[in-house]
């Protein structure tokens, strides 16, 4: 689960986002199915509304995942050609 010499950061995950990539980001962050996180905000919103404003917060305090911009450049690059 933990990586070596790598730091995690919880973040919004851009990739392969549905909503605001906080499910995403969780999953990736815990190293566990995304669905797993869509499923408990889902159930809470219906048990009391709980989920949606959890989700809310989450999406607004969670900041975006950094892009890599090397990768980007190699990208737009490869796209002019």
């Amino acid at each position: 689960m933990a990586t070596q010499g790598k730091q995690r950061r919880l973040h919004r995950s851009l990739d392969g986002k549905i909503f605001g990539g906080v499910t995403i980001g969780l999953g990736e962050y815990f190293d566990i199915d995304p669905v797993i996180f869509r499923i408990g905000f889902v159930a809470l919103a219906f048990v009391n509304g709980l989920g949606v404003l959890l989700y809310i917060i989450a999406w607004v305090i969670l900041p975006k995942k950094a892009k890599n911009i090397y990768n980007t450049k190699i990208h737009e690059y490869a796209a002019t050609k």
